[in-house]
């Protein structure tokens, strides 16, 4: 059996009343009468009529029809409303609807006949309504529930991360202290260099991590600020030849690489750099410099680093065993799947080209 339709019926007209409560058969309707306006908004006002179909007829004592569907609106409430009236101007019709009435529905002689069709209609219209409503806001309250918890997770996620990175850069520095331990060692003077050598190496790698650790973004860096500080701890690391003074020069646009690019890049200018302070300069060489440049090109990054030193060989020989550096520095630029081109004019300069991602 279905349910009873509650209707609150807001009318003064005897006749009428009786004429709609017997068309709206007892076992189908609820049916509460009330004859004044204002009484009808205060009881609209006390009680929860959401689920209520209410018949609303314009002219009544007290507050007209339409004064109760302003009350009603300004109220916010969305109720079943159907609006009763004699009067034929469309424009009456016309501004209840507007105004918050679902129908509406003339006083001719037709006018109880069609009256409980028109009533089950607009109760499951605003059944469905309601109901809508009700799956929006379940569905509001469950994407913010998602997002809430993804936020948090994502936060979770970005504490163990900054941790990882912390732990990894201490490791690494643990390693690079323990290898400068090792070179105040007495010890030949060919370990010297390679032990100098591999804690440089470990030293870009942490300082990679060392810089994600401090920044809001845990993947991505300044390149142009690790240059600066790579270049700053290479020059204190080993010392300059000769007893000269090295000008060193950072020409590099504010990229933000992630850790794929940065470590590679860094250990490349960890390499160059460092061979260039141990190997490009002689006693004659005038005003001995370093210059480094990175830039983004049709597509592509560009990194330069140049000194104005003896240059290289004509046959550079790649082979691990006898020059690690320059082989080590050829894996690096296939990480970076970029390619390596090397000049030997008034010094060196060595550009590596790779793809912008």
């Amino acid at each position: 059996m279905e349910d009873r339709i509650d209707v609150l019926l807001v009318e003064d007209n005897e006749d009428q009343i009786h004429f709609i409560q017997k068309v709206l058969d007892r076992r189908r309707f609820n049916v509460t009468v009330i004859t004044d306006g204002r009484h009808a908004l205060n009881y609209i006002m006390e009680h929860d009529l959401e689920f209520h179909v209410i018949l609303l007829d314009y002219r009544l004592p007290s507050m007209n029809g339409m004064e109760i569907l302003f009350k009603i609106r300004d109220l916010q409430k969305e109720l079943a409303i159907i609006f009763l009236t004699v009067e034929t101007g469309i424009e009456l019709v016309v501004d209840a609807m507007k105004h918050g009435a679902m129908d509406f529905m003339p006083k001719t002689n037709r006018f109880y006949e069609g009256l409980p069709s028109m009533v089950e209609k607009v109760y499951a219209l605003h059944r469905a309504r309601i109901e809508k409503k009700h799956i929006e806001q379940k569905l509001m309250e469950s994407e913010k529930r998602a997002a809430e918890e993804l936020r948090k997770s994502l936060q979770e996620k970005e504490l163990l991360l900054r941790e990882i990175h912390h732990r990894v850069k201490n490791n690494l520095s643990l390693i690079s202290s323990l290898l400068h331990f090792q070179e105040r060692l007495p010890q030949s003077e060919t370990i010297r260099p390679l032990l100098a050598n591999t804690r440089s190496r470990i030293k870009a790698m942490a300082l990679v991590h060392d810089k994600l650790y401090n920044n809001t973004d845990l993947s991505h860096i300044n390149f142009s600020d690790y240059c600066r500080d790579l270049a700053r701890f290479l020059f204190q690391t080993f010392p300059l030849p000769y007893g000269r003074q090295i000008e060193f020069t950072l020409d590099v646009e504010k990229a933000i690489l992630d850790i794929d690019m940065l470590i590679p890049c860094g250990l490349i200018i960890n390499e160059l750099v460092t061979n260039s302070i141990k190997h490009a300069f002689t006693p004659d060489t005038d005003s001995p410099a370093i210059h480094i440049s990175f830039h983004s090109e049709d597509g592509y990054y560009v990194l330069k680093i140049s000194d104005n030193g003896i240059g290289l060989p004509e046959k550079i020989d790649l082979n691990p065993t006898k020059t690690l550096g320059l082989f080590v520095l050829q894996s690096l630029v296939e990480q970076l799947e970029g390619t390596l081109n090397i000049q030997c004019n008034q010094g060196t300069t060595f550009c590596i080209r790779f793809k912008i991602p």
